[in-house]
């Protein structure tokens, strides 16, 4: 049986998805936003900004999350359920550490492939 491209990603990611010599799992949790960002909490409105670096490109990276997507999220929404007002690309960096540009140019081939896909 042939891998979709959902299971092809997955483990073309997972094997390239390692930080400072751990693995980190690929999710819908915060595994990078948890353990490698610091972030401030704001009030007026009530905001949590995670601040870190892009895992592969190094770039500093800023994402603002409101404290009720986050309390949500804490009790147990799906991050893109609860934090829907927030980028996939924003989404992604707290979830694996990979900005959106970086998330591009590793899934580039897969993304021509599907839709090379889809044109057949």
């Amino acid at each position: 049986m042939e891998e979709s491209i959902v299971e092809q990603i997955c483990r073309q990611y997972l094997d390239k998805l390692h930080y400072e010599g751990e693995i980190i799992y690929w999710g819908t949790n915060m595994f990078y936003a948890n353990n490698y960002c610091t972030y401030t909490e704001t009030t007026n409105p009530h905001t949590y900004i995670y601040e870190g670096e892009c895992r592969e490109c190094k770039k500093e990276v800023k994402v603002s999350v409101p404290g009720e997507a986050l309390h949500k999220y804490e009790q147990g929404g799906y991050i893109q359920d609860v934090m829907s007002m927030l980028s996939s690309d924003d989404r992604e960096f707290l979830i694996s550490g990979t900005c959106g540009k970086c998330w591009d140019e590793l899934f580039e081939e897969d993304t021509d492939k599907e839709n090379a896909d889809e044109t057949e």
